[in-house]
């Protein structure tokens, strides 16, 4: 509490949210219950995704960060900058649609709305919905990763091009099957070279690129291979530090642009 500077007698305010499973929301109302007896606030936001609540709480936190902390600026937030990227790639490939697998998690519901938004720009469908089956069942991303296979639910004859997220929805990988009918993993280390070939580019577009401090931030279970395109081919440093989202995190907030992924699909760009 010293190091922190945190006075105990400050009104503590206490941000909750839940996943789809049947006990969630009595561990939620367990855990609001306990709350009022050290008389704390609770700021219960219901059903919501992993980085949906990171969203809100960091929304509450930091005056300076522009958005609502709620669900609809999350998306409205998200969409936007998604819609804003694709504009800034004209493309005249006709538009492909791209199989989700919900892991029949929380994603599922949040994934639906979202659709709704995104439907001129890509097109989602979306499979292991928690209508039916059990959350991580033979999909979600970690099953898809550790066994190297596609998930149950997808018909893959379908679709050119997959993902596949996990129970709470903070967790993507890519796949695809090629035309030797191989199943083929993009994970995490591919997410990392993958949106800094776009940024590059776009910076360069811009005559930014000198003038940007661009990173990629990685742990030691990384891709090697990785690590020398980005740092030998790309021109482009990489920080290595010990395993875990926050540290990959506060890294990554040295940079102007920090990417970081784990290779599980944890990540973003900061």
């Amino acid at each position: 509490m010293i190091e922190l500077n945190i006075q105990l007698n400050d009104e503590a305010i206490i941000g909750i949210a839940y996943d789809n499973r049947e006990s969630s929301p009595l561990l939620a109302s367990i855990v609001k219950r306990a709350a009022q007896v050290l008389h704390t606030i609770i700021m219960d936001f219901e059903l919501m995704t992993t980085p949906q609540l990171h969203y809100a709480i960091h929304c509450y936190n930091d005056d300076e960060f522009h958005g609502c902390f709620n669900e609809t600026g999350y998306f409205e937030k998200l969409c936007i900058s998604f819609q804003n990227l694709v504009t800034m790639t004209p493309s005249d490939r006709s538009l492909e649609s791209l199989a989700i697998d919900a892991a029949n998690g929380v994603g599922a519901f949040k994934l639906a709305q979202i659709r709704r938004i995104l439907e001129k720009f890509i097109p989602l469908d979306i499979y292991n919905d928690g209508r039916k089956g059990h959350l991580n069942e033979k999909c979600g991303a970690d099953y898809v990763k550790h066994n190297q296979i596609a998930p149950d639910g997808i018909p893959l004859k379908h679709y050119s091009k997959f993902c596949s997220i996990d129970g709470d929805a903070d967790r993507l990988v890519y796949f695809f099957i090629d035309k030797n009918s191989q199943f083929r993993l993009l994970d995490g280390d591919r997410f990392s070279v993958l949106f800094l070939s776009f940024l590059s580019l776009k910076l360069k577009e811009a005559q930014l690129f000198d003038d940007v401090k661009i990173g990629v931030v990685q742990t030691a279970y990384s891709n090697q291979n990785s690590t020398d395109y980005i740092v030998k081919i790309m021109k482009v440093p990489v920080t290595c530090v010990r395993s875990g989202v926050k540290y990959l995190h506060d890294k990554a907030l040295d940079y102007d642009i920090g990417i970081y992924f784990e290779a599980n699909g944890h990540g973003t760009v900061c």
